[in-house]
């Protein structure tokens, strides 16, 4: 084995000669074969095959080939020698991953096409994210690969768990030309993920990937569809603070004024989260400013209760209603004061809005509902810190916790969970000749953590290259990280 690792053609031969066991393994599993193929000693990989060696033996912690060693490392004339000689191009490791997909994640493009002319399966999936090949190419976004596995006639439509497609990866990290590429070929661009309904489209608006969404939008994507729980595209970027996107959204004729299940729309979801910005562009294409939530809240109120100061001042100049009363009889002001806003309680003030009385529930006595304000300019961006005295009854806290429970959720952080490891281990000092030489550690680790370039790799279970479609991930939490 050590002669493979170096590459020593004549020593492997003698060896052979004299009767080595070809299919010697390792406590690993690794035969010399493997270890040829990784170190891509073609030389090597050619003496073994004219001995029966055999190709098929896997390793025992991945259940991986000689080939699929290979394959990894982008070894193309390896490939072609064990192909030639009937290598198992579909075989699969305990986690199902096909050499075509390995090749496929890595980008080994010439590889991937050496494969395809040997038939390999495009459509095998893996077994914890039912993954194919053209999925993992995609959300590694290798834009040649993807080319050769349409070509061939790779299943666009393929659908893997909780109904995650090549379209929805590609979409959910930012890879422009393959979204493109997977429009051209009839991909199934309205397809809805089974646990949130959001579509590809949806997706990369709440990502922000503001190529995708052009693309999107010139291929006629529904701009006004919304997931099970009534988000639409405009209201997750809104929550997000994706401006450019509710621009685009905004010339497409999208829906401004429309509620979610809970009553918010993408001007409430805007103030909330303290996308001025966003606010600015729905005031400019004539918002209603005063729709109310289920709870009776309007935006206004929320900009209030969250602290966002120049979102209250760009209401207070489009005429938006300030006496209005909340399902719990409070007014803008009022929120204001219980959750510690001084500098939004004295704006109010200089705007000529009284401070009122309270009954013995804290709520507001009634008064007039009169206070209409001029429209002034705009403001730059400035995106204001969160309550800096938090509630100190149990009313306040009701307060901040049905503003928790109306955060904007989906489970959009989509990728595939790359298997854990194909490794070849450090093999120990030989001593040839009376010298010590040192064999190299050729480690080759490919996991949910880190990537060929170090950056790192995400989970499919509901990311950028390498990303869970797992656990939910809130308008406002999205912003911050």
């Amino acid at each position: 084995m050590i002669a493979t690792v170096i590459g020593k053609d004549e020593v492997v031969k003698s060896l052979l000669r004299h009767k080595a066991d070809v299919n010697a393994v390792t406590s690993e599993g690794l035969t010399a074969l493997m270890i040829a193929s990784w170190m891509g000693n073609n030389g090597v990989v050619n003496i073994l095959l004219q001995h029966n060696v055999d190709t098929e033996i896997k390793t025992i912690e991945d259940e991986a080939t000689a080939l699929m060693v290979a394959c990894q490392k982008g070894h193309d004339e390896v490939v072609k020698s064990l192909l030639e000689l009937k290598a198992d191009v579909n075989a699969v490791t305990k986690e199902r991953w096909t050499a075509l997909m390995l090749a496929s994640q890595k980008g080994n493009n010439g590889v991937v096409n050496i494969l395809l002319q040997h038939n390999a399966d495009t459509e095998i999936k893996t077994i914890e994210d039912e993954a194919t090949a053209l999925m993992v190419a995609c959300q590694k976004g290798h834009d040649e690969v993807v080319k050769s596995l349409l070509q061939h006639k790779a299943d666009v439509n393929a659908i893997c768990k909780n109904g995650r497609t090549a379209l929805m990866l590609a979409c959910s990290n930012g890879h422009s030309v393959i979204v493109k590429l997977l429009l051209q070929n009839n991909t199934g661009a309205e397809i809805k993920t089974i646990e949130d309904e959001a579509s590809a489209y949806m997706i990369a608006c709440s990502k922000g990937n503001d190529e995708v969404v052009k693309s999107q939008l010139q291929h006629k994507a529904d701009v006004n569809a919304a997931t099970k729980k009534g988000s639409t595209a405009l209201m997750m970027a809104c929550a997000r603070g994706h401006y450019v996107i509710v621009h685009y959204l905004l010339r497409h004729n999208a829906q401004i004024d429309v509620s979610d299940n809970l009553g918010d729309t993408a001007m409430i979801y805007a103030c909330r989260n303290g996308n001025e910005v966003s606010v600015k562009l729905l005031l400019n294409n004539n918002v209603n400013v005063g729709i109310e939530n289920q709870q009776g809240w309007t935006c206004l109120m929320v900009a209030c209760q969250c602290g966002h100061i120049n979102i209250v001042r760009l209401l207070l100049n489009h005429n938006t209603a300030v006496t209005v009363k909340d399902k719990g009889m409070k007014r803008a002001l009022s929120i204001a004061i219980e959750t510690g806003h001084h500098g939004i309680k004295e704006l109010l003030k200089e705007y000529g809005i009284e401070e009122e009385r309270c009954n013995s529930s804290g709520n507001d006595e009634a008064s007039s509902d009169s206070d209409v304000l001029e429209k002034l300019g705009s403001n730059d961006v400035q995106r204001l810190e969160e309550a800096t005295g938090g509630p100190t009854d149990e009313t306040k806290q009701e307060s901040l916790k049905s503003t928790e429970e109306r955060r904007l959720t989906l489970n959009l952080t989509l990728n595939i969970n790359e298997p854990k490891s194909l490794k070849i281990k450090k093999l120990n000092y030989a001593t040839i000749g009376g010298g010590k030489m040192t064999i190299q550690r050729q480690d080759r680790r490919r996991d949910n953590h880190e990537g060929d370039d170090g950056n790192s790799d995400h989970k499919i279970h509901e990311g950028d290259d390498g990303e869970s479609i797992e656990g939910e991930t809130s308008a406002r939490e999205s912003d911050t990280n």
